[in-house]
């Protein structure tokens, strides 16, 4: 915490992204080093897409090279870990309790509104446990939090409150049934 308090006042930053491993550290691979947003095309047009730099990449291979890699400047803070100054989540007035998946991008979207600025605070390293088995009681948690259809009502929301499209495999599957 304290490098990622560390990055925000010394870059007066909005929103500071660690870096995040996949745990466990048996070999420490990169989910995320930062990110952008860009902007693709298919046949209904225009699709936003996500980004992360380093994603998959085997940190000790990299350390050296991180710098290069993963510049200060960032636009994407995954929720794995963030931190976010008071002042700009009041000023956008919180996060949009209706999504249940990309509420990152929402966030990302909203510090390019207001002008935040988002930086990367590779001094900072935490790991989600993606691998560890999940105990009887965080079953009603996932059922939630990885349903099929609130993930489909959850892009349709955000694809409306931007006015764009996301491409996502659930919505397409769910076009096929």
């Amino acid at each position: 915490m304290e490098a990622l308090e560390k990055n925000a006042y010394e870059n007066q930053s909005s929103l500071v992204a660690p870096l995040i491993f996949i745990g466990p550290f048996a070999q420490p691979t990169i989910h995320h080093a930062g990110g952008y947003l860009y902007w693709t095309k298919d046949a209904d047009g225009k699709v936003l897409r996500e980004r992360h730099r380093l994603s998959n990449a085997i940190y000790p291979e990299i350390e050296n090279e991180l710098d290069r890699h993963a510049p200060l400047e960032n636009e994407v803070c995954e929720f794995h870990c963030l931190l976010i100054r008071i002042s700009f989540y009041k000023q956008i007035g919180g996060l949009d309790d209706r999504l249940i998946t990309r509420e990152h991008i929402d966030l990302a979207l909203r510090a390019r509104a207001h002008d935040a600025k988002v930086t990367f605070a590779k001094d900072s390293h935490v790991s989600y446990m993606a691998q560890n088995s999940f105990k009887l009681y965080d079953a009603i948690y996932n059922m939630y939090r990885w349903s099929d259809e609130l993930a489909i009502q959850s892009i349709e929301t955000f694809e409306g409150s931007w006015g764009i499209k996301v491409n996502d495999m659930r919505k397409r599957i769910a076009k096929l049934t």
